[in-house]
């Protein structure tokens, strides 16, 4: 796919999941299971990377030994390395990683509405960038800095001078969306490094592992929740399907864009994402926007621009550069 038509899916997709989060609660909760939904997911996503390994290999030329299909694809997963304990151990922990992200998502979307969570997680870049100077050694020149504080001081001024009136900011749901923001750094950049620690594998051979133990970890959440008297399924209507189909969508386009360009990237697809969110705000429900919020959407635009030109000459960043 390239890079514009991915970059694109991930902005509408991003824009997409907090207002089809919002449309499947009813009276201001969840009347399904999230737990289930969370599983439905990571199975569907398995399912996706699996279906595509199996048929990159139909396309390949196996040799007389190799007939099998499930014997070719177990010979090209064991000469990847993957399945040593180090690999698998770094999967297991993304995994969990992002099975915390999905549940406080969920959790946190009850309270907030769609930009104002879409610009909490753009500010995650305040943290990515010192976790990927960490994890990952890179390091970032003194105008980097300046424009991710540039990305920053967007978030922050519509996170903290735009609050909704809709949104009810107790303290523990304060708490939820900053372990939230916490959470999602540090997945996005384990993930990233678990990604590209393998620049030459294709993405969706990884993803086979990560979804395994994504499945596997929203498998037994949902068995706990029922044995603590949660209902299995509950009311399961057409928006909760709709939104495990595109919660699917959304993290496979993740996954590639950490695989091809990074986790500060993706904090800067959800702050073009909060933008794309206060358009559709705008057409759909003739909300007008005010002067302070047209400046913060152009403050996002200008240090989403400023990102590009900045980081495209970078030599600190192995991935290809965004929105060429």
């Amino acid at each position: 796919m390239p890079s514009w038509k991915l970059i694109v899916a991930a902005v509408v997709l991003s824009a997409a999941m907090p207002w089809l989060a919002r449309a499947s609660q009813e009276l201001g909760t969840y009347q399904f299971n999230i737990h289930m939904a969370l599983f439905g997911v990571e199975l569907i996503k398995l399912t996706f990377a699996i279906s595509w390994k199996l048929s990159s290999i139909q396309k390949c030329k196996c040799t007389r030994e190799c007939r099998w299909l499930t014997i070719c694809a177990f010979k090209s997963l064991k000469h990847t390395s993957l399945c040593s304990p180090s690999r698998q151990t770094r999967f297991l922990l993304a995994a969990f990683l992002n099975t915390i992200q999905n549940n406080l998502n969920l959790v946190v979307l009850v309270s907030y509405c769609a930009t104002t969570f879409q610009a909490a997680m753009s500010l995650g870049i305040a943290l990515v960038a010192p976790f990927s100077a960490v994890v990952l050694g890179q390091n970032h020149s003194g105008i980097q800095w300046q424009v991710i504080v540039l990305v920053c001081v967007g978030a922050l001024q519509h996170s903290a001078l735009l609050p909704s009136p809709l949104e009810s900011r107790s303290s523990s749901e304060s708490l939820a969306l900053v372990a939230l923001v916490v959470t999602g750094a540090l997945a996005n950049v384990y993930n990233q490094f678990s990604f590209q620690i393998d620049p030459e594998l294709h993405v969706m051979t990884q993803n086979v592992f990560l979804y395994s133990y994504g499945a596997l970890l929203t498998g037994i959440n949902w068995a706990r929740s029922i044995c603590q008297g949660q209902i299995p399924f509950g009311h399961v209507g057409m928006a909760v399907l709709v939104l495990i189909l595109f919660a699917s969508a959304h993290g496979l386009c993740i996954s590639v864009v950490l695989k091809k360009f990074g986790a500060l990237q993706q904090c800067i697809l959800a702050l073009l994402a909060c933008v794309a969110s206060a358009v559709y705000e705008f057409l759909s429900f003739a909300v007008q926007p005010t002067t302070l919020k047209v400046t913060t959407y152009a403050v996002m635009l200008i240090a989403s621009r400023g990102y590009v030109l900045v980081f495209e000459r970078s030599s600190c960043l192995k991935c290809p550069p965004l929105l060429l």
